[in-house]
This record gives C-alpha cells, sequence and structure tokens, in this order.
C-alpha cells in the first residue's frame, strides 16, 4: 500500500511579520534628516567598475577581523584594500 505523499512545502511555515509601525514623529524627523545630508554627503561606490580575477587569501584571524573593521571604518571594500597594499608591494 502506497504511501500519500504530502506537498513539499507542508513543513514550512510563513514568517509572521515581524515590523513595527513607526511613529509619525520619527518618520518626519527622519526624513528632514535625510534631506538636510543627501545634498553634502556623497557616498563612496563599493562596487568596482571593473571586474577582476578571483583570489583565495588565507590570513591569520586576528589580521582579518582588523581588516574588515577599517575597511568598514573607511567605507571602502575588503577588495580594494586588499588591491592597494599589492600594488604596492609589487611596486617596491
Amino acid at each position: 500500500m502506497a504511501r500519500a505523499r504530502k506537498p513539499a512545502a507542508a513543513d514550512f511555515a510563513v514568517p509572521s511579520s515581524s515590523r513595527k509601525a513607526v511613529p509619525e514623529d520619527a518618520a518626519r524627523k527622519f526624513e528632514r534628516r535625510r534631506a538636510r545630508g543627501s545634498a553634502k554627503v556623497e557616498q563612496p561606490s563599493l562596487r568596482r567598475e571593473t571586474s577582476g580575477e578571483r583570489l583565495s587569501v588565507y590570513l591569520p584571524p586576528e589580521l582579518a577581523q582588523e581588516l574588515r573593521l577599517k575597511c568598514v571604518k573607511q567605507r571602502r571594500s575588503v577588495s580594494d584594500a586588499v588591491t592597494e597594499a599589492v600594488r604596492q608591494w609589487v611596486k617596491s
């Protein structure tokens, strides 16, 4: 006797929305700040205009963490920082 198959998604539940409504005054305050600073602040792009060759590099965990933190603080990608360091090393 063959067992009846259940639909593939039968065990998956749709998550409930965990978003909360933003109070109107907070939304207006956010919009004012964004409008005031958007013309003055130029956001750097973390995307490259040209693609490059993908390489795997193994770094000590503490050095990798320091690299990531410094890149976040400078708002640049890890790839750009590593590319700059390798260029300087190759030229020397």
